[in-house]
């Protein structure tokens, strides 16, 4: 008999970058729908207007590594001099892009493609993480 576990609600805020439209749609609605607020930019210019102007707190940047303009990880060092205790989770579909990265226990990485799932995991997994380093 299989067995699943079930991944608690979210409540924390996301802001998700994210430069192809059906995608960041489809993921806004998804993780709206697991009761996280979801701001949403499809570029890291856009996203720092986030960071800037939005008055409570952000909870994790969720961010793919290859976007036009500012790449995934120049807007996290940028949003993390903003917002220090900000989690971040990188997502790419360039397996070899993931070298470039700085790995901290306030960051992980997700290949693409990946099932919504698998996403709401390792966003949960994240989120556990840095709540209780807190």
């Amino acid at each position: 008999m299989t067995t699943f576990e079930l991944v608690p609600e979210g409540t924390e805020v996301i802001l998700l970058v994210e430069d192809e439209d059906v995608f960041r749609t489809y993921a806004c609605a998804y993780l709206e729908s697991e009761g996280y607020h979801v701001l949403a930019a499809s570029n890291g210019e856009d996203a720092m207007e986030i960071c800037r102007s939005y008055d409570g707190p952000i909870h994790v940047l969720i961010t793919d590594i290859v976007m036009p303009g500012m790449g995934g990880t120049e807007l996290a060092r940028a949003a993390l001099k903003l917002r220090p205790d900000l989690a971040v989770m990188f997502v790419s579909g360039y397996p070899d892009r993931t070298l470039n990265i700085e790995t901290s226990d306030r960051s992980t990485f997700v290949q693409k493609p990946f099932s919504f799932d698998v996403l709401n995991r390792a966003l949960r997994s994240l989120l556990d993480k840095n709540n209780e380093s807190e």
